[in-house]
């Protein structure tokens, strides 16, 4: 029996021995874990910065991609209004420029109008001044016709009184000139 408990102690040696190994070497492990997790961790937290400063920038990107976005949209509805004002305005225009032409055309029927209207009353004004160029010419030369045909006697006269009636009118009206009409 003694041989079984020395087998027994000595496994027990040997289990402790083992252990002791076991322990050193599990030691040795968690030692060389430690130290690198004490290396990995300022990387991982480097990394969990890195991320926070990309989603951070990212976030910016697309504040700064979203306010482009609305000036673009703010942009495009100013030129909208802007083009239908300046439709409109064209379209005043259009209609100012048909009531130039109009009121043009209108003045132009008026001074056409105007233009007959003097045209006729300059006519008759020198149908007036020739009436009066025969009335002056009678009223400056008759009495010296008259006292004219007295001087030389009644023979005159008398071939002044030969006319008949329609003759003397017939030569009155060759004298004369129409009067104007309308």
């Amino acid at each position: 029996m003694r041989n079984s408990e020395d087998n027994s102690r000595n496994a027990i040696n040997c289990s402790s021995n083992a252990r002791t190994s076991l322990t050193e070497a599990l030691t040795d492990h968690a030692d060389r874990l430690q130290l690198e997790i004490e290396d990995i961790q300022p990387r991982r937290e480097a990394e969990s910065i890195e991320r926070s400063e990309s989603r951070a920038q990212i976030l910016e990107e697309r504040e700064e991609r979203e306010a482009v976005e609305d000036d673009l949209n703010s942009i495009r509805d100013k030129l909208a209004a802007a083009t239908i004002e300046l439709q409109q305005k064209e379209d005043e225009l259009d209609i100012k420029n048909r009531e130039i032409e109009d009121l043009i055309q209108e003045h132009d029927r008026v001074v056409e109008v105007v233009e007959q209207e003097w045209r006729g009353e300059v006519e008759e004004a020198r149908s007036q001044v020739e009436q009066l160029k025969d009335v002056r010419f009678l009223v400056i030369f008759l009495p010296f016709c008259v006292s004219f045909s007295s001087c030389y006697g009644p023979y005159r006269a008398r071939k002044r009184n030969k006319r008949t009636t329609a003759q003397y009118h017939r030569a009155r009206s060759q004298h004369q000139q129409p009067p104007y009409q309308v």
